[in-house]
């Protein structure tokens, strides 16, 4: 959708903010790609609305929440995101799973609180069309293999890790905390000890830093042979 469109969508939603707003909050919270009965969910044209209508604003933050959701509209977001031409902090309060990883490695300060979880895997296909044939099969095993090079090459590239541990992780989809977010895969660049009034604290004071990368030792696991 073009950006005049989205800037119009966000204005017309009220979702502009006044001249003197020194960052937008973006909380995404729930599947991506669609919304639940419940009106969790994150969307790609509402997030680019919101960014679209905020253009002059120095600054995005975002709360995640997310277990996963579409590939492809993680990936538009993303790239909203980094192409926003501004400082993006991505701070996760709950969980960041699966296509929400895509949401993480926006940021280019990345944070979570220390009971946050997360977990990376490889991409799944849809539901199959009622005849899988294995032409049908190569086309689709293709198709993720591509998505999951694509996603490996994000993360090493925001991330700063050795390729194979990413690849290990995706292959066995364990769940990740925060530490070992933190000082063994290097998806985030600090934790939280407290976030339910972040916006008024200082968050590189010590009463609100927990720990941050600069202060760990680094450390990979060892590759099994």
């Amino acid at each position: 959708m073009p950006e005049r469109s989205l800037r119009e969508i966000g204005q017309t939603f009220g979702w502009a903010l006044p001249a003197g707003a020194t960052s937008l909050r973006l909380t995404l919270v729930g599947p991506i790609g669609r919304r639940t009965n419940d009106g969790r969910g994150i969307l790609p044209w509402e997030v680019g609305a919101r960014i679209a209508a905020n253009s002059h604003v120095p600054a995005i933050e975002v709360e995640l929440d997310s277990g996963g959701g579409a590939v492809v509209a993680a990936k538009e977001i993303h790239d909203m995101l980094t192409g926003a031409g501004k400082p993006v902090t991505v701070r996760v309060i709950g969980q960041c799973c699966s296509a929400a990883i895509l949401v993480l490695l926006a940021g280019q300060y990345r944070e979570a609180v220390a009971s946050a979880r997360f977990l990376i895997h490889g991409a799944a296909t849809a539901m199959p069309p009622e005849r899988w044939t294995a032409e049908i099969h190569r086309r689709e095993a293709e198709a993720l293999e591509e998505i999951n090079r694509g996603a490996i090459d994000c993360l090493v590239a925001r991330c700063g890790g050795p390729r194979w541990t990413y690849e290990r992780l995706m292959e066995c989809e364990d769940e990740i905390s925060a530490y070992d977010a933190l000082t063994r895969f290097f998806l985030i660049d600090r934790i939280i000890r407290w976030l339910r009034d972040w916006a008024k604290a200082e968050t590189t004071s010590p009463k609100f830093l927990w720990m941050n990368r600069a202060s760990q030792r680094p450390y990979f696991p060892r590759r099994r042979s």
